[in-house]
This record gives structure tokens, sequence and C-alpha cells, in this order.
């Protein structure tokens, strides 16, 4: 008996899991790995961990210029976190002055300006 531990890329996690079925005993435990990326054929991650560096990169990634709440929580729920904490990270990002409100923007439907 063995227990095996794998990275499978998003789009090969199909064909992984039709391969498995029937020759493991149980459920397999499938989980996403946040802040990932495969270099020279090993997982390492994109970024130290910290919450707005991973930001900075999600953000440069998806070329966003300007965000409002709904894209924070988008962006917690993709890195695993809860996305009720999103007013938190964004008091952080502009504490930081990673963002910034966005000029004509009203209190329904702000916009925050991306500044680095």
């Amino acid at each position: 008996m063995f227990k095996i531990e794998a990275f499978v890329d998003d789009k090969k996690l199909p064909v992984v899991m039709h391969a498995l079925n029937g020759h493991i005993i149980g459920s397999p435990v499938v989980l996403p790995v946040a802040n990932a990326k495969v270099e020279n054929g090993k997982v390492k991650a994109k970024t130290s961990g910290d919450l707005l560096e991973m930001l900075a990169t999600w953000i440069k990634e998806r070329k966003l210029t300007e965000v409002n709440p709904n894209v924070l929580r988008a962006f917690l729920i993709d890195s695993g976190r809860s996305a009720g904490s999103y007013s938190d990270l964004l008091t952080r990002a502009k504490k930081a002055k990673m963002l910034k409100i966005k000029a004509g923007s009203k209190t329904h439907g702000v916009a925050y300006q991306v500044l680095k």
C-alpha cells in the first residue's frame, strides 16, 4: 500500500482523475495550490506569500488598471482566502500606496486606481 501526493496542472486534472478512478481506495483529495508556478520541473512559489505582493502579481497578470471590491473578493477566493476579508486587504493596499480611490468615484460603485 502506498500514499501518492502530486501536483497537477488544472488543465490535466480531469485526465488524472479518470486515470485514478477504479485504482484507488476512497476518494482522492484535490486541493488548489495558490501562489505556485512550475520552474525547471519543480513547483515553486510565485511570490514570498505576502498578501499584498500576491495581489500586485495577480493584478499585473490580468493587466488591471483599476479594481473594485468585487475584484478584490475574486482575488481572495483565487488565493484560497475568505472573500469577506476584502475590506482589510483594501485598507492595507491603500496604506501601502498600491491603490488610491479613483477620481469621480461615489460611495456606491467605488473604483480604485492601481498605482504600483
